[in-house]
């Protein structure tokens, strides 16, 4: 999870990087559940997905949006909080 994780960010420089970790962490989310149960892997996981959200690439933003949907439809119970600012 960290090596996927580590290679999702906002900076257009690695457009084409975060767009395969993203999309490794959208068929990753059915089997994180142990980690969103840990307030700080939750924590650093959602950062990075917020982050790359604010990505220019429409790609990247369509398939964070698509991984934001996976992990509210499992993990919502721990995770509500994450969206009341954008929301």
């Amino acid at each position: 999870m960290l090596a996927l994780t580590n290679n999702i960010s906002g900076s257009p420089d690695n457009a084409d990087l975060c767009k395969l970790a993203v999309k490794a962490l959208q068929h990753c989310i059915p089997y994180v559940q142990q980690n969103f149960l840990v307030e700080q892997e939750r924590n650093f996981i959602m950062s990075k997905i917020l982050e790359a959200a604010t990505q220019t690439n429409t790609e990247i933003r369509e398939n964070v949006l698509q991984c934001l949907v996976d992990i509210g439809s499992q993990e919502y119970q721990h995770i509500q909080h994450y969206f009341e600012p954008i929301c």
